[in-house]
């Protein structure tokens, strides 16, 4: 996946985000002289929360189209936990920072930055709330072969040990949606 593709998938990641601080925006206090400086910025991040929404889309159908691979899993754990950690970036904008303060304004930049460009160095674009949100829990399996990969699997598909799964592959991300795989367990099949 191009570095552009995991941008926008780390961008959506963060759409609830966009809102609560377009949200928070829009509390500063009416007296303060440039309030309506404020109300520009809380638009600004409820149009971006709308792009990240509407982006997101099209970046689950582009993982879809991806190659079709079979697995036999050889093991497996759940990786929803990183969705928790996560969350905690969302912390500073809802107790802490006072977005009637420049000084404030430019340290939550300086943390998302900082979060982005980490979360795209470590390829962690798969952990998103997005996904949770529309029913995908995030595993990581090792295959017959001995390959590692991170699995979005719609929440009614079950991932076992001994078990064949079916998905879209790309960059090291399988996405089964369920529809291959209702019932499937059959043979050892290598991808």
């Amino acid at each position: 996946m191009t570095n552009l593709g995991r941008f926008l998938f780390i961008f959506t990641a963060y759409a609830p985000l966009w809102l609560l601080i377009g949200l928070r925006f829009f509390a500063v206090d009416p007296a303060k002289s440039d309030h309506q400086m404020f109300t520009i910025f809380g638009w600004v991040f409820v149009i971006v929360f709308i792009m990240a929404i509407l982006i997101f889309s099209p970046l689950v159908r582009l993982l879809k189209r991806a190659n079709l691979s079979r697995v036999f899993i050889k093991s497996v754990s759940r990786r929803d936990d990183h969705i928790l950690s996560y969350a905690v970036t969302y912390f500073p904008p809802l107790f802490s920072i006072n977005l009637g303060n420049y000084v404030d304004i430019v340290s939550l930049i300086i943390i998302y930055v900082t979060v982005f460009i980490v979360y795209i160095r470590l390829d962690a674009i798969y952990v998103n709330p997005l996904f949770a949100i529309i029913g995908y829990r995030i595993y990581e399996i090792t295959s017959d072969m001995d390959i590692t990969y991170t699995v979005l699997a719609k929440d009614r598909v079950p991932i076992r040990v001994g078990s064949v799964i079916r998905g879209s592959y790309r960059d090291g991300i399988l996405l089964i949606d369920g529809s291959d795989n209702d019932g499937y367990s059959g043979g050892r099949q290598r991808s």
